[in-house]
């Protein structure tokens, strides 16, 4: 529904249902027609002072003749009847609305509200959807009742798919659309390729917890978003595929758990959900874990089998799996994952000065006094609340990205502090690590590559010096501004140290 204005002819389209009753258009009117069977759908288009009715559907509910008596044809419309109609179609085009749900209101000769009764609401002024819903309230509530049962009660007892007299119709798929109770052939031939959905069957009181599994004892345990399911899985042995079990459960979009013989997976879809939902919620795995077991059974009569620390496991592979496919590690079929260079991981700050990305042709040549404009801007600091409980080991918990992103590589890192035994304090008792030391973007706040590494006790030297060293070793520019809350303590032979953890590092070949 819209009208164009300039050069071009003035059109109008408008699209409603004509009551049976209503034999000619009257826009004038303000007169509403009674709820009654529709006869066609009529399309108004503006012809100078009037407009012309086109028909564009007939229905076969009404009677024939009512329609051939009915001609549509140009009618000449007065200047107060043509404002009737714009302010009729004004009404709709100021508030913003689709046109299917304009003519869900003119189909019904009424007028489209003024405001989105969803949006929030006006200082001052209630909030009318919720008025309007206490007023269904019951409707609501008899849906919900309703659907613990077995539906309406005229519903019939056999299967509404097949509808062979001796097949009752007892399960039903909480996955699925509510078309009401089928049979176990009818349930088993519709979830073919959908084996997770979750199946209930009525035992003539209530619903229990079924399975699309015939023999109920297997026990590979799947996890998905809504339940963690029992299934029986067969790996195809004909000879037709060389692929072991891992692949050919990666190709079905299940997670193994284990490199061999795996007994548990878990869906692409539930890493997915889990891993948005912690960015945006901060939900821990042990409290995302409780829910989906809680959605398999919420009595505490059946808990399913418990895999939380599997899909601890799981999820920290699937970060770091996410990690190499974003930055591009899964096309090197040289090196491979594990050949990924010391910081390659890491996104760097794109506001920042990059050699060959934003920097003109010959800026290493620009003169002293206007060096600054290529410089890059650091800063150094520590958090002494991130602390580290000395609760774990390399050997138990062994660390995916070594070194890979912004966190140094840990090996070489001790092997470095063993060196610096008399500068580092002992460790905080009970703690392996008493915070964290960063050097980063001083500008846009962005962590550098290889930039991040423990605290032992105190904000000490050798620390800083060696993720200075490192973070510099992956930049190209030539001057750095360096930004440090106790930088005229820390600089008095800097340079010197910076030689003693690399030779050649940045620190020789600018000596500034």
């Amino acid at each position: 529904m819209g009208r164009n204005q300039g050069k071009k002819k003035e059109k109008i389209k408008c699209a409603t249902h004509l009551p049976v009753s209503a034999l000619a258009f009257q826009p004038g009117s303000s007169t509403v027609a009674p709820p009654i069977h529709t006869i066609k759908v009529k399309k108004l288009k503006a012809i100078n002072h009037g407009f012309k009715v086109t028909d564009s559907s007939f229905h076969s509910d009404v009677n024939a003749a009512a329609i051939s008596a009915f001609t549509w044809k140009e009618t000449n419309l007065s200047d107060s009847q043509m404002d009737a109609v714009w302010d009729r179609v004004h009404q709709s085009e100021s508030a913003g609305w689709d046109q299917g749900y304009i003519d869900s209101f003119v189909n019904r000769d009424q007028l489209p509200p003024d405001n989105d009764p969803e949006l929030p609401k006006a200082k001052g002024k209630g909030d009318k959807a919720m008025h309007e819903w206490m007023k269904h309230i019951d409707v609501y509530l008899s849906a919900l009742i309703t659907l613990e049962g077995r539906g309406q009660p005229s519903a019939s007892p056999n299967c509404v798919r097949c509808r062979i007299p001796d097949h009752e119709g007892k399960y039903r798929c909480l996955g699925c659309d509510n078309l009401g109770l089928i049979c176990q052939d009818c349930m088993l031939s519709t979830h073919q390729h959908m084996p997770f959905h979750r199946i209930e069957s009525w035992n003539g009181v209530y619903f229990l917890r079924s399975s699309l599994n015939p023999t109920w004892g297997d026990d590979f345990v799947v996890i998905d978003s809504d339940q963690i399911h029992t299934v029986g899985l067969d790996y195809c042995g004909c000879g037709a595929t060389s692929k072991g079990q891992v692949e050919q459960l990666l190709e079905c979009r299940l997670y193994p758990a284990t490199v061999v013989n795996p007994k548990t997976a878990a869906t692409f879809r539930v890493l997915e959900l889990f891993e948005l939902l912690q960015y945006e919620s901060k939900l821990s795995t042990y409290e995302f874990y409780q829910t989906v077991s809680r959605l398999t059974d919420n009595t505490g009569l059946h808990i399913p089998k418990d895999r939380y620390p599997t899909l601890l496991r799981i999820v920290h592979q699937w970060r770091h799996l996410k990690l190499l496919k974003r930055t591009g590690r899964g096309h090197d079929p040289v090196r491979g994952a594990l050949g990924t260079h010391p910081g390659e991981c890491a996104l760097l700050c794109p506001a920042c000065l990059h050699v060959g990305i934003n920097l003109p042709d010959g800026w290493e040549n620009a003169p002293r006094d206007s060096k600054y404009l290529y410089a890059l801007n650091i800063a150094l600091d520590a958090c002494f609340r991130m602390k580290r409980k000395d609760c774990s080991s390399e050997e138990a918990d062994p660390g995916l990205s070594r070194g890979f992103a912004y966190v140094v590589e840990e090996t070489a890192f001790q092997e470095y502090l063993k060196k610096h035994d008399k500068e580092t304090k002992p460790k905080s008792q009970g703690y392996a690590s008493s915070g964290i030391a960063t050097v980063e973007c001083s500008q846009h706040n962005s962590k550098r590559p290889l930039a991040v590494c423990d605290t032992q006790r105190g904000e000490r030297y050798c620390n800083m010096d060696y993720i200075t060293l490192l973070s510099l070793q992956l930049c190209l520019l030539q001057m750095f501004l360096i930004s440090y809350d106790i930088a005229c303590q820390w600089f008095i032979n800097l340079f010197m140290r910076l030689a003693q953890i690399d030779p050649s590092g940045p620190s020789s070949a600018t000596g500034r």
